[in-house]
Order: C-alpha cells, then sequence, then structure tokens
C-alpha cells in the first residue's frame, strides 16, 4: 500500500512516466512542486525559493499580512494640486534636489511623468503613489514611508528620469539640469542597499526605470544591467509564480496580489522591449512564468487621461475615461506574441529556413487575431479627439513595430526563398512602418515621447531607408519612401531623449549617404555618386573615421582584415541606377558581424568595401539605438 502510495505522489507531481518525459503543453496547469514556496518575512519582504533550493524550506511568518494595514484608509491627497508641497521631507529626497528644485518645478517634473511616461506599462498607481508620497512627508520616522505603492527609490529615480526628458523644468543658473539628474541617479544607486535588505514591487519598478535612465542618456551597458536587475529582482520576488494560494490562505489580500501581477507585467514588457532594443535574449520565456494576467480595474480605466497642463487645474478638464488598465492587460497579451517573435526568429539557433514560412504565417495570425479582438476603446479610430492618449499610441506602435520584426527576415534577410511570401512581407513591413509615422503624428507632445519610441522610430526609418535600395524599386516609389524617412527623421529631432539624439544623426546620415538618386541626371553626376560612395568604404577602413566611430558606438566590430573585391561596380556606365543596396547572400555580413545580429546566415565572410554590406548593418532591426 505505501509502494503503492509513493507511486501516485511521484505521478502527480513529477508527471514522468518510464523511459518518457511529457512536459504539459499549458504553462498555467503547474504542480505545486515545480513553483516552489513563496517566503514572507516577519518584515513583511517576501521572498521566492524554487523546488531546488533548500531556503524554501525555511519558517514562514504564522500570522503576517503582506501589505501594510493603512493602505485602505486614512482618506489624502490623490492628485498633484492637492499635495502640501513646502512639506515634502529631506529624508525623501536626494540632497541636490533640495537645493534647485522648488515645489512648483517638483510638480511639474511629477506632473509630466503621470501625463506622458508613467501610463505606458502602468509604472505606478498615481493617486496610490501620492498619497504615500504625502503620508510619507509629514512621516516623524527617520525611516519615510516604503511600499507596493511608494518608496523614495522609485520617487526619485522618476524625478531623474523625468529631468532627462524635459531638463527646461528645472531652472538653475550655471549647471545643466541633467548634470543634476545623473547626480540624482547617484543618490539613487547609493540606496539600492537598502533596497535589497527589504525589497517591495516598487523595488523592482525603479531598478528598470533607472536602467532606462542610462541607456536613454546614452550609458548603454549600465541601462542594460541595472533593467536586468530589475528583472532579477521580479524574480526574487516570485511575481512570475501565481500567489493565489497565499490569498486563498489570507496571506495577502487580492489587492496585494494584485499589485503584484501588475509589476510582474510591467516588468515582463519592458524586458521583452529592451531585448528587441539591443538584440539580446529576453530574461522570461512563456515556460518561466505563471501569473496570471493584469486584472483589468474598472475604476482605473473609468480615471480620465490628463495632459501636462491639466493637471495644473484645480478642477478636472478632461472627463472621458483614459482606459489604463485595460491598455497594459492588452499589451501584455501582445508583448507574449513579441516573445514568440524573438523566440522563433532572433535568437542565436534559428530554424531551418524551410521552417520560417511556417513561423511567419503563424505570428502573423496571432498578431491579427490581437488586432481583432482587440476591445473597441483600445482602437485608434474610436478616438476623434485631435490628440490620442499616448500609452494607446504606444500599444499600437509596439504591434506595428512587432510586424516588422516578424517579416523583416523574409523581405530583407532572405530569409524565404518564395517569392510570394517575400513580396506580402515586403508589404507588411512598409505598411507597418507607415503607420508607424501616422500614429506618432497623433502624440500630445512629440518632445516627451516614451522610451519605447525613438527605438520604433528608427526601425522605421531604416525599413524605408531598405525599401527605397531595392531592385525593384522605381524614381516615384523612391522618393515617397524617402519622404517617410524624412518624417522619421524630424520625429527623432523632437524627441528629447539623448538616446534619440544618435538615431536621429544615424538615420539622417545614412539618408544622404545612401541615396539611390542622384541629385541630377548627367552621367557625371552619377560617377559622382559612385565616387561618393567608394569614399564612404574607403573610410570604413579607417579605425578613426565617423562611419566606423558611429558603428562602434553601436556595437559593431570591424574583421581583422579589409581586402577589397575585385569586381566592384556600384553603377552603370548607362545611367542606371546604383548597385542594389542589398546582396542576395546576407552570409556575406556574418563574419564581420555579432552572430545574433544575421540569424539566419550560412557562413562567408563580409566584403567590407561593398555598400550593400554596409547598408545591409541596418537592415536589420536588431541593430538599433
Amino acid at each position: 500500500m505505501a509502494g503503492s502510495q509513493r507511486r501516485n505522489n511521484t505521478s502527480r507531481h513529477s508527471k514522468v512516466g518510464y523511459g518518457s518525459w511529457k512536459v504539459s503543453k499549458s504553462p498555467l496547469v503547474v504542480p505545486r512542486a515545480a513553483v516552489g514556496a513563496i517566503q514572507i518575512s516577519e518584515t513583511g519582504s517576501v521572498a521566492h525559493y524554487g523546488p531546488t533550493s533548500a531556503y524554501m524550506h525555511l519558517p514562514d511568518a504564522a500570522t503576517r499580512t503582506y501589505e501594510r494595514e493603512s493602505e485602505e484608509s486614512n482618506p489624502g491627497p490623490q492628485r498633484l494640486v492637492e499635495v502640501d508641497w513646502p512639506a515634502v521631507s529631506c529624508e525623501t529626497l536626494a540632497p541636490i534636489l533640495m537645493l534647485h528644485m522648488d515645489t512648483n518645478s517638483h510638480s511639474a517634473l511629477l506632473s509630466l511623468f503621470f501625463s506622458y511616461l508613467n501610463p505606458w506599462c502602468y509604472w505606478c498607481q498615481e493617486a496610490e503613489f501620492i498619497f504615500d508620497m504625502a503620508v510619507s512627508t509629514h512621516c516623524l520616522s527617520s525611516h519615510p514611508i516604503r511600499s507596493s505603492r511608494y518608496s523614495p527609490f522609485l520617487h526619485n529615480i522618476i524625478l531623474a528620469l523625468a529631468i532627462l526628458n524635459a531638463p527646461e523644468i528645472l531652472s538653475v543658473t550655471g549647471q545643466d539640469p541633467r548634470e543634476i539628474a545623473q547626480s540624482i541617479v547617484s543618490h539613487v544607486v547609493g540606496m539600492i542597499g537598502a533596497e535589497l535588505s527589504q525589497p517591495e514591487t516598487t523595488t523592482a519598478k525603479g531598478l528598470m526605470l533607472l536602467g532606462s535612465f542610462f541607456f536613454h542618456n546614452r550609458q548603454r551597458n549600465e541601462g542594460w544591467l541595472y533593467a536586468n536587475m530589475g528583472v532579477r529582482m521580479a524574480q526574487l520576488l516570485g511575481l512570475g509564480a501565481d500567489c493565489q494560494d497565499l490569498v486563498d490562505r489570507g496571506r495577502i489580500s487580492a489587492k496585494a496580489k494584485a499589485v503584484r501581477d501588475q509589476t510582474f507585467w510591467t516588468v515582463y514588457c519592458q524586458d521583452i522591449l529592451w531585448s528587441f532594443n539591443v538584440g539580446r535574449t529576453p530574461t522570461f520565456s512563456h515556460e518561466d512564468f505563471t501569473t496570471s494576467l493584469p486584472i483589468i480595474d474598472e475604476g482605473d480605466n473609468e480615471k480620465p487621461w490628463e495632459d501636462f497642463n491639466e493637471r495644473h487645474s484645480s478642477e478636472r478638464t478632461s472627463s472621458r475615461p483614459g482606459w489604463k488598465s485595460s491598455c497594459l492587460h492588452w499589451t501584455a497579451k501582445l508583448c507574449i506574441i513579441g516573445s514568440e517573435i524573438h523566440r522563433s526568429l532572433y535568437r542565436l539557433r534559428q530554424p531551418s529556413r524551410q521552417a520560417v514560412p511556417r513561423v511567419i504565417s503563424k505570428l502573423e495570425l496571432d498578431l491579427e487575431a490581437w488586432l481583432i479582438n482587440l476591445t473597441t476603446n483600445l482602437r485608434i479610430d474610436a478616438w476623434d479627439e485631435p490628440h490620442v492618449p499616448p500609452h494607446i499610441v504606444n500599444m499600437h506602435a509596439v504591434f506595428n513595430y512587432f510586424r516588422i520584426l516578424l517579416h523583416r527576415p523574409a523581405c530583407f534577410e532572405y530569409a524565404v526563398l518564395d517569392e510570394e511570401t517575400r513580396r506580402l512581407s515586403l508589404k507588411a513591413c512598409e505598411t507597418a512602418s507607415r503607420e508607424i509615422v501616422r500614429l506618432v503624428g497623433l502624440l500630445p507632445s512629440g518632445r516627451h515621447s516614451t522610451t519605447t519610441l525613438p527605438n520604433i522610430m528608427f526601425t522605421a526609418g531604416t525599413t524605408f531607408l531598405l525599401i527605397s535600395n531595392r531592385n525593384d524599386s522605381t524614381p516615384a516609389s523612391i522618393r515617397e519612401a524617402q519622404a517617410q524617412v524624412d518624417k522619421c527623421i524630424a520625429f527623432l529631432a523632437q524627441m528629447s531623449w539623448p538616446a534619440a539624439t544618435i538615431g536621429h544623426d544615424l538615420l539622417k546620415k545614412l539618408r544622404q549617404d545612401w541615396d539611390p538618386l542622384p541629385k541630377d541626371q548627367t552621367e557625371g553626376s552619377l560617377t559622382s555618386t559612385a565616387s561618393s560612395l567608394l569614399n564612404d568604404a574607403e573610410a570604413l577602413k579607417d579605425p578613426n573615421s565617423e562611419v566606423v566611430k558611429l558603428l562602434i558606438g553601436l556595437g559593431w566590430a570591424p574583421p581583422n582584415q579589409m581586402n577589397p573585391p575585385n569586381d566592384f561596380q556600384p553603377v552603370n556606365a548607362a545611367g542606371n541606377s546604383i548597385t542594389p543596396m542589398m546582396t542576395n547572400d546576407p552570409s556575406a555580413m556574418l563574419a564581420a558581424m555579432p552572430a545574433s545580429f544575421f540569424p539566419f546566415a550560412d557562413g562567408g565572410e563580409m566584403d567590407i568595401n561593398d555598400p550593400s554590406a554596409f547598408l545591409s548593418i541596418f537592415g536589420d532591426s536588431r541593430f538599433t539605438i
């Protein structure tokens, strides 16, 4: 009997049969043993230990409830206009802010964040953040309030990010506001040790925002590392594990679970977008979490989205619901598809060319199903105002960005041999890029874009640039594509992020250097254009040239040897267009580029003097700002 019971337990928990191992297809049906344990300490901090860890057997706090009891009561300020700003405590903010920031600029910086940056991926609940911020400023303790809704760590990095985006708000004499933002960030980095001793969900969000600050301040290495600390913090807190069991046992409330789930999806969506941005593998795969999709909170949905200027009014001027909660829910669904695109097409180990069309078709159907099922209130055509809320614009921009990433290998990397499939993929890339340009034009403020949009706009611009340099492009189609590139350049010029300046300058240079249409129709002009291309190719040999510096700054490593080809002919003597910028075999670039940039290459060496090879560097969306 005991032996039979042991066999039943083994079967129930491990799902292992003799001679085979069959994994359940549904990631939501997970044995308890695979989850491990979420431990809650006497201080209220949470840590997750998996089934292989001895720490999962540590004693749990017997009756401790996770969230503070006061979170459900004590009405207080919930809008920035209601806050008693002079009461802000020195314990809450970085010392340099107390020297250079008055109450008006403090309110304006938070207004900017809550208007343009916070709704995208829903970093924090605005009303609850403001309430706890106000409570913290009146706190008599030397340790201000830290909760799942507010912390000085999160508060300071929000202010630093807002200054980076809108330095003009901080009026200081004799010092660059962005230098002040950098000093705030140094203070925030010094707070990490204390955060790790008793982490909250705000710790994970703060680390992700810290990574965004560094990355969009052109410090890409630091940005990548701190953002990944945020992802690891989400794992430490067990945000990827469904904690319904803790709710059922009365250990945490349903509201605390909702905060945990929402935080996970904020981190998850950012992780996917970061991974595409730098061309690296995301931390979470679909097999690594069981967290439910973020619930749609009708109360949050009903709260109107307020423009920056509206926030300084004592009365609300906007009454239309902002649908922020629904937007996060549908963005999470979209990023799951994005994760599948990355896993299927952008890993170092790739499917065969024969499998690629099937992968693209399947994921295209997933994207179409997402759009068809999208709730009416989140559709662009549901808004008749001159400006659509930025979080809704961002969501649709990401949808079209994913379409480009899905189809670009087929039409620009020649991963698909079927001409009809390539034609359809090219059309999808062009349509998606055009839609991105249209969407960004709907933003209430192109200057104060989210951190996601510069990379999306650069990708759309390079897509149009590639379209203009195809074999079958006509002069009319080339001019139309170039007009779209010019729009992308103009939008990047509006964006205030320092990283957007890199994308603007690089795209502008590419637009100038790789113009397939001569300035006039004389043979001498064509010869001059060809000579210019050859000069640019020669510049790639010089490690100190501007072109090489730009490429190295974006992660490109030059090959050891650069031998010129013997048969390079960039222009036809009869006056035809110059040699197409795309090669028929993308494997020519593999030797000179990291393998992750060109997953479909079969081998070979890059011909560094071939302009087509150079432009192909930018044909891959993983090579981005």
